[in-house]
């Protein structure tokens, strides 16, 4: 499953996301896979998680942090060239 980070409390070693159904969701410090660290975690994060239900709730089992796509990176001969088909408006 996927889903958002939502808080975390790093001194206690847990925290919540939210799951792409808006479910409340308990993560706690050693549900990180590597390379990700408690420390790297941050509000907003996109996640994957495998679920399992826990005393009080559903809590996650694994959770990976989504890497981000980076958009292709341009020459700059293109960028020159954009900005200049650009800037004459």
């Amino acid at each position: 499953m996927q889903g958002t980070i939502q808080t975390i409390h790093a001194k206690r070693g847990f925290g919540c996301l939210r799951n792409t159904e808006g479910a409340k969701v308990f993560f706690g410090r050693s549900a990180l896979t590597p390379p990700a660290s408690f420390a790297t975690l941050e509000v907003g994060m996109r996640v994957e998680f495998e679920p399992e239900s826990g005393p009080k709730g559903p809590r996650t089992a694994t959770i990976t942090v989504t890497p981000l796509e980076t958009p292709p990176v341009l020459s700059f001969e293109a960028l020159a060239a954009y900005f200049h088909r650009h800037a004459a408006g």
